[in-house]
């Protein structure tokens, strides 16, 4: 639970920017960085908008912290995300955090049980209810 003195991210843009840093590694190193984003964020409370945050999270995964570095201070992917981000508020109403689109049809909005993307995907499977 966040405590009142603790402070809450600002942005998700620096967590996508580092996301995007971590695919530059590989898809293992994306995939093992961005489960280290979402559990910081949702189950230890650390804000995923700070810099020094975001780059332990890179050493705390194996990441090549240097080239990681170097990567989110170039702000990789920062065009890329803008332009998904104006897509999605246009498109999208009542967009939230986290913000997933399944088979390009179904969005899933905010902090929603796991059984909702469960149901999603199957439902983009074409699978009967």
């Amino acid at each position: 639970q966040w405590k009142p003195d603790q402070p809450y991210p600002s942005s998700s843009i620096p967590a996508q920017i580092a996301v995007r840093c971590a695919a530059q590694q590989g898809m293992q190193a994306f995939e093992k960085y961005h489960i280290a984003v979402f559990k910081a964020f949702f189950t230890e409370c650390q804000n995923i908008s700070d810099r020094n945050v975001l780059i332990d999270l890179a050493r705390k995964t194996s990441l090549d912290t240097e080239q990681f570095t170097f990567d989110f201070d170039a702000r990789c992917g920062l065009d890329e995300i803008m332009v998904d981000r104006e897509y999605y508020q246009q498109n999208f109403l009542g967009w939230g955090i986290p913000f997933a689109m399944v088979d390009g049809r179904y969005p899933v909005i905010g902090g929603v049980p796991l059984a909702m993307y469960q149901r999603t995907i199957e439902l983009a499977l074409g699978k009967k209810f």
